[in-house]
């Protein structure tokens, strides 16, 4: 009688298939994101300012000192415990056409966020507090 090597099950192959997608899908993230991060190579270097009396002063420095108005720029808000304790905007909306950031400019996105979900759903569903078959409203009523 000829003794056969016992096959894994399919379950066991499916699970370890699934570590392998996962991992390299966080690796192809993390390559994205540092890529994506390394900027036009006219970088200007960031001035450190320090931690000032309070979160406006610091804020504001750090603006003063690293953001160009005549650059693209950018606009802060800061809220706690629902009442706004800073308001601050710097910087052009379109460089091109001259019009400055303000409080009701628009930002978009460009999908930024959907890979940081996916990536959270599945860290969730190999812990098993989720699986990929639940409803959307079993979380958000």
């Amino acid at each position: 009688m000829k003794l056969t090597k016992v096959n894994k099950p399919i379950f066991f192959r499916q699970v370890v298939m699934k570590q392998i997608f996962t991992r390299r899908f966080i690796i192809t993230l993390l390559y994205l994101g540092l890529v994506a991060c390394q900027g036009s190579g006219d970088s200007k270097s960031t001035d450190y300012t320090g931690v000032q009396d309070n979160i406006t002063t610091t804020i504001d420095t750090y603006l003063d000192a690293n953001q160009d108005s005549d650059k693209a720029g950018v606009s802060i808000i800061v809220r706690k415990d629902g009442d706004v304790v800073y308001r601050r905007n710097k910087g052009m909306a379109n460089t091109l056409t001259g019009i400055p950031i303000s409080s009701d400019t628009g930002f978009r996105l460009a999908s930024v966020s959907k890979p940081f979900t996916a990536f959270a759903i599945l860290q969730l569903y190999e812990q098993g507090v989720i699986t990929l078959d639940d409803k959307l409203l079993n979380y958000i009523p």
